[in-house]
């Protein structure tokens, strides 16, 4: 069973990097064990954490698909649906069947064998876009939620902030470590939808370019993101984080 639910996971991946789901970056933390990944979600559009990336490991049990995956942000995150730790309560990360204690979900709304790493990812950025207040994870941040939203946008907002500083302190640290590899024609894994094996240290820090963050606006964030899509130079990505304005020409 668990040759079976690897060589899933592996297809999975594969599949994910051939066609990536927006917003989000996908890697295993180590590329010895495909039960454990690593992802890595921006913000949707037009919602509080908008502008910003969030960290998560996704952490599958050897019986997969039989039973989820569970999902943990290791970014700070203050949402109805995720806990305090982190930890992601969403109905297809629960175990499959009816729940007596639970009335409020039901069994197809839960998790099943034919469903996949997409639906789950899919699911959770629906989930930063619209919170689901009668199954909270987080009581404190339901309850803000529903009669506090005010308080509940200003609270996000401060977890947004403190991700983008820690975005903006990983890229100024990796930009010039970054450049060696670039220079050599080892890839650099940047932007929404690469999927790329996070195996150690140094292939960890390739990946951190994808933390850049928006300070200076959302317009920014993505024109940096694409001068790093289509190819263009490390001191164009330099340039583009100390200046953050408009596009630079093809080199």
């Amino acid at each position: 069973m668990a040759d079976f639910g690897a060589e899933l996971l592996k297809r999975q991946l594969n599949e994910l990097a051939k066609n990536p789901i927006d917003l989000v970056s996908v890697g295993l933390t180590d590329e010895s064990n495909v039960y454990d990944w690593e992802i890595l979600i921006m913000g949707p559009d037009g919602t509080l954490y908008e502008g910003c990336f969030f960290k998560a490991r996704l952490v599958f049990p050897q019986n997969f698909p039989y039973r989820p995956p569970t999902m943990t942000f290791q970014s700070e995150m203050w949402h109805p649906n995720i806990c305090k730790n982190g930890e992601v309560c969403i109905s297809i990360l629960h175990d499959p069947g009816e729940d007596p204690h639970n009335l409020l979900e039901l069994a197809e709304e839960r998790w099943r064998p034919i469903l996949g790493v997409e639906q789950i990812l899919m699911s959770v950025i629906s989930m930063l876009s619209d919170p689901n207040d009668e199954i909270s994870a987080n009581l404190d941040a339901a309850i803000q939620w529903r009669d506090d939203r005010a308080g509940f946008n200003k609270k996000v907002r401060q977890c947004v902030r403190m991700s983008q500083e820690e975005d903006w302190a990983s890229v100024q640290r990796v930009v010039i470590q970054s450049m060696g590899d670039i220079a050599s024609g080892i890839p650099v894994a940047v932007g929404v939808g690469i999927t790329e094996p996070m195996t150690d240290v140094k292939a960890q820090t390739r990946q951190e370019p994808q933390r850049v963050n928006e300070h200076a606006g959302n317009i920014a964030c993505k024109l940096l993101f694409f001068f790093i899509l289509i190819g263009f130079g490390l001191w164009k990505l330099i340039g583009a984080i100390l200046s953050m304005t408009s596009a630079v020409g093809g080199i």
